[in-house]
This record gives structure tokens, sequence and C-alpha cells, in this order.
């Protein structure tokens, strides 16, 4: 016969044994999401201090977050400028939980509106844009407060040159040979903070490093100029495979019947004219349309005796 106690050591006992054990660990978990106090808003401009998030519930107020305090925050709303140019009419915390920036309290959204200013074109057009838009659309941003039609789009102002200098009345067509930056029309230099440009300079060997012109000018490789980064994914170092197929298929200088064999030898579809890095696919796909046929066969024949260039 088992032993009373013994029945009692099954799985509801296993479960008394270890319930204890996990409240334990993960009651203090779950109870450190509110543990750390913050102001809590109650009615537009009604805020009590140093209370939890599940206090703050308690009395039906909203939480502004943990740390913060009344203080700064007097639990007004106002315009919360959000990513996007996007705007809500929060209070000082919950714009800070989400991660906007608080224009004051009664402040509405236009708050958050950037002016547009004139943006010039180099074909002498104008817009009213926001100096973002502006730059993004590849035209130059006048000065804070200036608009299209009113003021003119042939203004000088100041370049920030590549070594951190800066020079005044100058023309964007003229700062962009000097490969500067333009600050826009009517900048001064005493209004701008002009640094060292770097940008990508290329290596022989078409490895791409971000220099200054001085120091890309100091081991003889190329800079490519302002706004110009280094990607992996399209390396601007890289030599540009836009050059035409040669009918020269072998490579002997002379285009002739050993071109015309090799041309049959591959005729018909193929994959594509290239296949990312490496040789083409179809080196006889002379038009680059997919297909090896008549029509690469004739561009053969009218180069046929050619020599092709060595350069």
């Amino acid at each position: 016969m088992r032993n009373v106690s013994d029945r009692c050591r099954g799985p509801l006992f296993g479960v008394a044994v270890i319930l204890p054990f996990l409240l334990l660990f993960l009651w203090p978990a779950h109870a450190e999401e509110n543990d750390q106090p913050g102001a809590c808003c109650l009615l537009p401009g009604v805020c009590i201090d140093s209370q939890t998030e599940s206090e703050c519930d308690d009395i039906d107020g909203i939480w502004q977050g943990p740390l913060s305090g009344c203080g700064n925050n007097n639990c007004l709303p106002g315009a919360c400028c959000l990513e996007d140019r996007l705007c809500e009419q929060l209070t000082a915390g919950e714009c800070a939980l989400d991660g906007g920036e608080f224009q004051g309290s009664s402040t509405d959204c236009e708050a958050c509106i950037e002016p547009e200013v004139a943006c010039c074109f180099p074909n002498g057009g104008c817009l009213n844009l926001i100096a973002e838009d502006c730059a993004n659309a590849g035209g130059s941003a006048l000065f804070e407060g200036s608009v299209c039609g009113v003021d003119e789009c042939d203004q000088v102002g100041a370049c920030c040159l590549p070594d951190g200098t800066c020079e005044e009345d100058v023309s964007p067509e003229a700062c962009e040979q000097m490969q500067g930056v333009y600050q826009g029309g009517g900048s001064l230099c005493a209004e701008v903070k002009c640094e060292v440009i770097v940008s990508a300079c290329c290596f022989a060997t078409e490895f791409c490093l971000l220099l200054s012109q001085v120091e890309c000018a100091k081991v003889n490789a190329m800079w490519l100029g302002p706004g110009v980064m280094c990607d992996d994914q399209a390396n601007p170092c890289a030599t540009p495979d836009d050059e035409e197929p040669s009918p020269d298929l072998n490579g002997d200088g002379v285009v002739d019947v050993f071109d015309l064999l090799l041309l049959l030898e591959q005729w018909g579809s193929c994959p594509s004219s290239t296949e990312g890095e490496g040789e083409p696919a179809c080196p006889a796909d002379l038009n680059q349309d997919g297909t090896v046929d008549v029509f690469d066969l004739l561009l053969l024949l009218e180069s046929w005796g050619t020599v092709e260039s060595s350069d």
C-alpha cells in the first residue's frame, strides 16, 4: 500500500514546488516596467509627480514617462514635431516618448512646418520649396524668407571650399567649378560654418576611400568632389561597363573569319549581354538585344578587316 504522502508527490506537487520560484523570478521583471516614477497628467495644467505608470493609470492619468517631472511639464499639450514632417498635439512627456520634438505648451502645428524659400535651378527656373526638398531636387536654396519672383536666382553667396575655407560673392556655377558647396544666394561666410569636405577618393585599383581633396592628391588618386560617397553596392570608382561590345571577338586586333566562327558558335539566345561581374555571357551579342542573330552578323561584317585600337 502506498503512503498518502507518496500520492501527494504527483504533478500537482511539482507545480506547487516550482510556482513560487517562477513568481520570484518573473514578478520583479514585470514590476520593473512600471517601477520608475514619472510625472502623471490628470487634467490640462494638473500634474502629479513621482507616479509609476500603473499608479497613473489607476487615477485615469496620462503617464509622461520614466524619470519625467512636473517641473518642465505643465501638462498642457502643444505641437509635437514627429518624423516625416508629422505633427500631433501632445504633452511634453508624450512627445518625448514618441521620439518627437516638443515646441512648447499651447503651440500649434505651424511650428513644425519648415518655411519655404526660393529654390533656384540651373536652367533659371525657380520654385518655392523647403531647403531639404530643394537640395534633393538639385536646386540651390536662397536665404530664409526669399520668394520666387521677388528675389533673383542669380544672386551670389558664400561658397565652402574643399579645404574648409570660405569665399563670398560666388555664383553657384563658380562654386561648383571650384568643387565647393554653395551656401545659398545672399549668404555670407560669417553666417555659415565650412568644414573640410571629405568625399570619394579613387585609387588605381578602383578602391574607394573617403578623403579630403588634399589627402587624395598626396597619393596621386582621383577625388570625385563634394557629395560623392563610397558605396559597396555601387562603387563610384568602378570602371563603368558601358563600352560597346567589340566585333574582334578573339581579341587579335583584326575582324576576320575567326571572329565569324566564334559568332556562329554563340548563335541563338543567351542569358544576357552581361552577367554581373566577369566576362559577358554572350560576347557575340554585338547589339546587346539578348540574342546572337543576323543583326549581330551584319555588325561584324561592317567592321570586317578593321584593326581594333589598343586604347
